[in-house]
């Protein structure tokens, strides 16, 4: 019931759990986005920027905080989120899970870019 969307990643990157107010802002099923990678929700540019340099960073130190993403809704429409995440790792250091949550700053960054 957090105002983020609070979601859960594996190691292979695949969504394991979603929160109510990630599938609220995003328009999705939880049928519909439960194993998939994160990165499906994720525009061209933001899935590139993930891939190639954040996700390799992340899987090195462990977090991140506040990366800039477009994510696109159900209906097509591209919002602005801040993702930062920090991951559970097991005794041997791999990773096992992560924690990462998300916020539309999608009104904050059109207000930003008016004025």
């Amino acid at each position: 019931n957090t105002p983020m969307m609070m979601h859960s990643i594996g190691a292979d990157g695949c969504l394991l759990a979603v929160s109510d107010f990630w599938l609220e802002t995003l328009g999705y099923s939880r049928e519909e986005v439960i194993g998939r990678k994160l990165t499906d929700f994720f525009t061209g540019q933001s899935r590139d920027f993930a891939e190639e340099t954040v996700l390799p960073h992340f899987f090195e130190i462990g977090e991140v905080n506040e990366i800039p993403y477009q994510m696109v809704k159900s209906n097509g429409e591209v919002i602005d989120v801040l993702i930062s995440a920090k991951s559970v790792r097991d005794e041997k250091g791999k990773i096992l899970d992560s924690m990462p949550g998300s916020t539309d700053v999608t009104e904050r960054k059109t207000v930003a870019e008016e004025v």
